[in-house]
């Protein structure tokens, strides 16, 4: 299902194995950065198979963009509230 959401909010986390970047996008109607800061998510990195959970402020970027289109794909984490 298509959904509309002005903002994306792109995370870089590390990876806790192999130190490498773990990406993560979540679309958003707000724009403000706090909100999806205090939200924790699941993390896999592709490189080596490591997976932890991390909330927001614990990438090592987060940066808000706009976007026009979203496809809603569900939740990527049931706990990420």
């Amino acid at each position: 299902m298509e959904t509309t959401n002005p903002f994306v909010h792109v995370f870089l986390f590390e990876c806790g194995g192999c130190g490498n970047p773990i990406r993560l996008a979540i679309p958003d109607s707000a724009r403000n950065l706090e909100g999806t800061d205090a939200k924790a998510f699941a993390l896999l990195c592709d490189i080596c198979g490591w997976s932890g959970k991390a909330v927001g402020t614990e990438a090592k970027r987060h940066w808000v963009d706009t976007w026009e289109h979203w496809v809603d794909m569900g939740q990527p984490d049931e706990e990420w509230t």
